[in-house]
């Protein structure tokens, strides 16, 4: 999901689907796993609480996602999630040589310090991560390439 501010900075920010339905799915199978080894009598019972309760934060996490994994660009700087963090990255200090875009349509920024920003298209969709590159101030096509102009 793209949107636009006034500040001329865009937000891109995946679909709740995307971010979101896997940890759904895990927050669902863990405690029905769980459930199954209790009553075969592999593991005691606590350990189906836990799980539970597990499940509730993770569930409740699931929520928080996109919101977590928001990409921010204005031209020259993008900032994204990355680590346990949050990576602001300028244009003049990209590294040419370390950056590029694979085949799968993700784009690897890396500067200067070697701070690195991954843009997975299993997040935004691989035509919101040209843009953003593009935005941001390079050339999709030329890093593709491993040619990049700044």
């Amino acid at each position: 999901m793209k949107r636009v501010f006034a500040d001329e900075r865009v937000e891109f920010r995946p679909s709740i689907t995307r971010s979101s339905i896997p940890l759904a799915i895990t927050a669902v199978v863990v405690p029905i796993a769980t459930g199954v080894l209790c009553w075969l009598g592999l593991i005691q019972w606590w350990a189906l609480g836990t799980a539970m309760a597990g499940a509730v934060l993770v569930f409740g996490i699931s929520f928080l996602m996109p919101f977590l994994q928001t990409v921010v660009v204005r031209h020259g700087e993008i900032s994204g999630p990355s680590g346990y963090g949050v990576n602001t990255l300028r244009l003049e200090k990209i590294d040419p040589a370390r950056t590029f875009m694979d085949e799968t349509g993700q784009a690897i920024l890396v500067d200067d310090l070697g701070s690195v920003l991954v843009l997975a298209p299993i997040m935004l969709g691989a035509e919101e991560v040209r843009e953003a590159v593009t935005l941001f101030g390079l050339d999709p096509e030329a890093i593709a390439r491993k040619k990049m102009s700044v």
